[in-house]
């Protein structure tokens, strides 16, 4: 038989069969660590702060089991690292070296300790990229939805998905990190894969329950942070998804349109105006729509398309190069945009004029 007690108060914690070393040996490995494994399901401590000593002597992680054995169990309280130690840690997680991560985490040190910036280590280990590292981490039980204790309040799913580490990001999630979690001024990870164009990790995260229409503090939705970052194929994705193309920033009432044409992105305009066609005539807060802003820009292509689209080159507002309220023939005049100008004046003379009725003639019966 194969015994472990608590050393401190003689309890017997597992005792295991031959067979059932056996049969743990198949599954994780006839050492140590794969008991230290098996324990934690017993007692719910991670292996980094188990010691198990034969005869008083502490057991290497990769010492080999036999039958009969008994052993004496410890579980440890955390330590607290020397400034050089934790150097050395953050290092080791920036190059993910994870025989350094590994030896300063079998001290045992707290995984959700405060490192640089406000951020633990799993948020280091997110934020580099650094998976082996980030899995260690987690057997740690790091905390997966930990803030940080910066400003942006960010989570690890919020670094691996600005900055791009998909097979990070994918552990995250699969190990039940929270998609939906809000950072601070309400941004979400989708936010900030959408802003950064990172599709795939968008694409994970909608899978794991992330809100596609999930509005931060200003009203910002994911489609809209990919439309003001030019991001072509998110869009696509995310209007294929179900994403409203009709909610807007809530100070000034923007539409992804009216980005899409105030950033002279082309191929976005031209694409939500296959959308939804009444996007062409959707006013801002003060009036303006997406044809106001993109001729006095002078986004030719985008004119052309908004036109196609049955824009209305006759609605009246107050645009930043007018001084008073103005269609958008005369702010692209006053702006200078010929090209823009050719095409309003065609526009509006192809525009079907309303008839005049008739004055009604009174007839007398005298």
């Amino acid at each position: 038989m194969l015994r472990v007690s608590m050393m401190a108060s003689g309890a017997e914690i597992a005792t295991l069969r031959p067979e059932e070393v056996e049969d743990l040996a198949a599954a994780r490995g006839s050492c140590v660590g794969a008991l230290k494994e098996h324990l934690e399901l017993l007692t719910g401590h991670r292996r980094f702060k188990q010691r198990l000593l034969k005869e008083g002597s502490i057991l290497r992680d990769d010492a080999q089991l036999s039958v009969p054995m008994c052993l004496d169990l410890i579980i440890l309280t955390y330590c607290t690292p020397t400034p050089h130690h934790v150097k050395t840690f953050c290092e080791a997680i920036a190059s993910d070296n994870s025989q350094v991560v590994e030896e300063f985490l079998q001290q045992p040190h707290d995984p959700d300790m405060t490192l640089l910036q406000g951020k633990a280590g799993l948020s280091l280990a997110a934020d580099y990229g650094s998976l082996r590292s980030a899995k260690l981490l987690i057997e740690a039980k790091a905390d997966l939805n930990r803030v940080d204790e910066a400003l942006s309040q960010s989570t690890p799913l919020h670094w691996s998905s600005a900055r791009g580490h998909l097979t990070t990001a994918r552990w995250l999630l699969k190990s039940t990190a929270d998609a939906r979690k809000a950072a601070a001024g309400g941004v979400t990870p989708l936010h900030l894969a959408c802003t950064h164009g990172h599709l795939e990790i968008a694409h994970c995260l909608a899978a794991a329950g992330a809100d596609i229409d999930a509005a931060a503090e200003a009203g910002q939705t994911p489609i809209l942070a990919a439309t003001s970052f030019g991001h072509l194929e998110l869009v696509q994705w995310l209007v294929e998804t179900k994403a409203d193309v009709t909610k807007a920033l809530k100070d000034d009432g923007l539409t992804p349109l009216h980005l899409a044409c105030m950033h002279g992105a082309a191929d976005i305009a031209c694409f939500l105006t296959l959308v939804d066609g009444t996007l062409a005539n959707a006013a801002a807060m003060d009036g303006v729509t997406p044809l106001h802003i993109a001729s006095v820009q002078g986004h030719v292509r985008i004119v052309s398309a908004l036109i196609d689209s049955k824009a209305d080159p006759d609605l009246v507002c107050r645009t930043p190069s007018s001084t008073c309220s103005a269609t958008a023939l005369v702010a692209a005049r006053e702006a200078g945009q010929v090209e823009v100008v050719r095409l309003l004046m065609e526009a509006s003379a192809a525009k079907p004029k309303r008839r005049r009725k008739a004055p009604v003639q009174i007839i007398s019966l005298d």
